[in-house]
C-alpha cells in the first residue's frame, strides 16, 4: 500500500505477558511487523474477506448502521447497558439481517459464534471508552480487575474468537499504537495462525471535526486471505 511504514517490535507472550531479555521464548516469531496504512478504518474495506460482520459493544447502532451500508449479509452486535441495547432493538427489530444480544460479550460471544460456519469479520469495541460506556461505574470501582476494562474484557473476546477458528479477520478498537498489551494480542494471534499479519489504521469520526485518530484500530488478517 502506498505510503504504508512498517515498525518492528519484539512479541509477548499472552501467557506471561512480560519480556525476558527483550524477547519471549515462548513467543512463537521472535520478531513480527505492523504495517501503518496511514488509511482511515472503514468496515467496507474488510467486506470481501466475510459476509458476516460481528461487533462487540453496539452502544447507539452507529457501527450496524456501517456494516449494512458496507453490505455484510449477517450482522450480529451484543451490548451490556441496557439504554443502548433497547435503541438499537427498536431501531433494526425490523431488518433480518441483524441479531442482538444483551450482557458482556464474553457471556454472548459463543452463543453469537453457534451458526458461524466460516471466516468473519470482527469489530472488538466492547470496553469502557468514556463515562458514557457499559460498565463505567463498574470500572470506576474494580479499575483493570472490572470484566469492562479494555485489557481484560478483549483478552476475553480474543480468547474465544481465536478458540473458534484461526482464520477470522478481527479489527481491535483503541489501539492507539503498540503498547505492552498490543504485543499479547499479536501473540495470541500468531499462537493459533503464525500466518496473521498485522496492519494500523487511523479513525476519523467526523470529517467536519478534522479530529483523525493516528493508528488508533490494529487489524489482523490471516495471509491466505
Amino acid at each position: 500500500m502506498e505510503n504504508e511504514k512498517e515498525s518492528q517490535l519484539p512479541v509477548v507472550s499472552a501467557n506471561s505477558g512480560t519480556l525476558m531479555g527483550g524477547i519471549d521464548p515462548h513467543s512463537y516469531l521472535n520478531r513480527t511487523a505492523i504495517t501503518h496504512t496511514g488509511k482511515i478504518m472503514s468496515f467496507r474495506d474488510f467486506r470481501k474477506y466475510s459476509p458476516i460482520f460481528i461487533e462487540t459493544g453496539a452502544s447507539m447502532g452507529g457501527g450496524i448502521v456501517q456494516a449494512i451500508e458496507a453490505e455484510y449479509q449477517i450482522v450480529k452486535s451484543v451490548e451490556a447497558k441496557d439504554d443502548y441495547f433497547q435503541h438499537c432493538v427498536n431501531n433494526f427489530h425490523t431488518d433480518s439481517r441483524v441479531s442482538l444480544y444483551h450482557g458482556l460479550s464474553k457471556d454472548n460471544l459463543e452463543k453469537m459464534l453457534s451458526d458461524v460456519k466460516e471466516p468473519a469479520v470482527f469489530w472488538l469495541d466492547a470496553h469502557v471508552s468514556g463515562s458514557n460506556s457499559a460498565g463505567y461505574e463498574d470500572w470506576l470501582e474494580k479499575g483493570e480487575e472490572s470484566d469492562y476494562a479494555q485489557h481484560k474484557a478483549l483478552m476475553a473476546e480474543l480468547s474465544i474468537v481465536l478458540k473458534h477458528r484461526n482464520d477470522h479477520v478481527v479489527l481491535v478498537d483503541d489501539q492507539n499504537g503498540v503498547h505492552e498489551t498490543t504485543k499479547i494480542y499479536i501473540d495470541m494471534f500468531l499462537s493459533v495462525n503464525p500466518k496473521y499479519k498485522f496492519y494500523f489504521y487511523d479513525e476519523q469520526r467526523d470529517p467536519r471535526e478534522g479530529a483523525r485518530y493516528k493508528d488508533k484500530i490494529l487489524v489482523a488478517i490471516p495471509e491466505t486471505q
